[in-house]
């Protein structure tokens, strides 16, 4: 249960806030138009997810990060995606968008690939 309060609670807390604001028909905005803002909100907010769930995923053990915990990662960051995209189609003023699920995944990528390098660095200077 601990492992559960520790890791995985957070992710399905900041899994509820994605879906919360989905859920809204108009969100809030800068007061003057920022081009792409949107897309980096995105790209922001999945990219925080896919730290969550690596490190959850994880469980601690940072050095044992590798390509099948980004993949999973990734997997799990794209089907939540995809389902956020297929649950705005059914809140007024809101619609799917793949350029929007385009933004999610090169924010979870990002945050992937740098960690890679940052934890298997520590890996790396540690053997």
């Amino acid at each position: 249960m601990r492992l559960f309060l520790c890791y995985w609670l957070p992710v399905l807390v900041h899994m509820a806030l994605i879906f919360f604001l989905s859920h809204q028909p108009r969100l809030p905005g800068p007061p003057m138009p920022i081009p792409f803002f949107d897309k980096f909100m995105h790209g922001l907010f999945y990219g925080v997810l896919a730290f969550l769930v690596m490190r959850a995923w994880l469980q601690g053990r940072y050095a044992s990060l590798d390509w099948k915990a980004i993949a999973m990662t990734l997997f799990i960051v794209a089907l939540y995606g995809l389902s956020d995209e297929f649950h705005q189609s059914f809140i007024p003023n809101r619609s799917p968008d793949v350029a929007d699920w385009l933004a999610d995944m090169s924010g979870a990528a990002l945050v992937c690939v740098t960690l890679f390098f940052v934890w298997g660095k520590h890996r790396r200077a540690g053997s």
